[in-house]
């Protein structure tokens, strides 16, 4: 049996994440961006360190993470993993976010 898609299912496909951003303050690619936190109500993230500890958590993002800290401190350059939820839990998606501040 084929699955019938809703508009919505459309939309979700075409949600790109990046995988970097340069939070130095040039307005271009300072802040992580996700059509999901445009999409839905409910998007909840959690960033962990390359040792698994949370360094950024919200569970109603707006887009508003600029590789700072919850005590608002920069986190060093590197790679960092994203694990993200929405649609009351029933959408969730990982991977990978690079820090590059430096220029």
């Amino acid at each position: 049996m084929e699955k019938k898609l809703s508009e919505k299912d459309l939309i979700i496909e075409d949600c790109i994440i990046p995988n970097i951003i340069t939070p130095n303050g040039d307005g271009l690619n300072d802040y992580f961006v996700t059509k999901y936190a445009k999409i839905y109500d409910d998007v909840n993230i959690t960033i962990l360190n390359r040792w698994g500890n949370v360094v950024y958590e919200d569970s109603n993002y707006q887009n508003q993470w600029n590789g700072l800290n919850p005590n608002g401190n920069k986190l060093k350059d590197g790679t960092y993993y994203y694990f993200i939820s929405y649609n009351e839990g029933n959408g969730n998606t990982k991977g990978i976010v690079q820090i590059l501040s430096k220029q």
